[in-house]
């Protein structure tokens, strides 16, 4: 039986409202708070204990060189993962399947992104790995960290941000930022930081039409 869970895709979040993500001009956010928590789009919480990969969001925007002109789309693919410590489910790492395609001259790149993180007592222990050439599914080829950048501004970047204990990834021109806050196995319930996974699209990209969704197949 396949179970479909919808996210809740926020426009203008209100002020005050937390937000796992900290990108001021994002226009749309889907979340996977631990419990793991889904939030729906009918306001309802959805418990998500699984220790499963699931995808997580699916989204096709336009892709946009750093001179603002539309030169292709992006179409990317978010998988989450979880993990158990002491009864307890948590998000504890991501995977990115994404294809840049250009009209002109007419191409398609493709990559595959996996972060995991345990994080005990403020201590993180993270690995990366990737796959040049092919999207989905995620296919490990020793690669630890991709590096992609065109004259256009075009790419992708991975980067850690020390003072919100927080793991990013970019998809350059797409629009497309994947954040993910590990879960303390030891603090747990006085982490500083609210533990989850983040997917945020970005204006003006998310103005092309898009679906995020959580699909578990049982």
């Amino acid at each position: 039986m396949m179970r479909w869970v919808w996210f809740l895709c926020l426009a203008s979040p209100q002020q005050g409202e937390l937000r796992l993500s900290d990108s001021s001009s994002a226009t749309q956010f889907c979340e996977i708070k631990n419990d793991p928590s889904l939030q729906t789009y009918s306001n309802e919480a959805d418990q998500f204990p699984f220790p499963c990969r699931y995808l997580a969001s699916h989204v096709r925007t336009d892709l946009i060189s750093m001179y603002g002109n539309t030169i292709g789309v992006c179409e990317a693919r978010v998988y989450a993962f979880n993990s158990k410590s002491k009864g307890k489910f948590y998000v504890s790492g991501f995977d990115v399947g994404i294809t840049f395609i250009t009209y002109n001259p007419p191409n398609a790149t493709r990559f595959s992104y996996r972060r995991f993180v345990t994080t005990a007592n403020h201590v993180n222990t993270a690995s990366r790995n990737g796959h040049i050439g092919q999207a989905v599914p995620f296919i490990h080829d020793g690669t630890q960290n991709i590096t992609f950048q065109t004259s256009d501004g075009i790419g992708l970047t991975s980067s850690y941000q020390n003072t919100n204990n927080r793991f990013v990834f970019k998809a350059l021109g797409c629009g497309i930022t994947v954040s993910l806050v590990p879960y303390d196995s030891v603090l747990r319930l006085i982490q500083p930081q609210i533990p989850g996974l983040t997917v945020a699209i970005e204006e003006p990209h998310s103005e092309l039409t898009f679906s995020e969704h959580l699909s578990l197949l049982f």
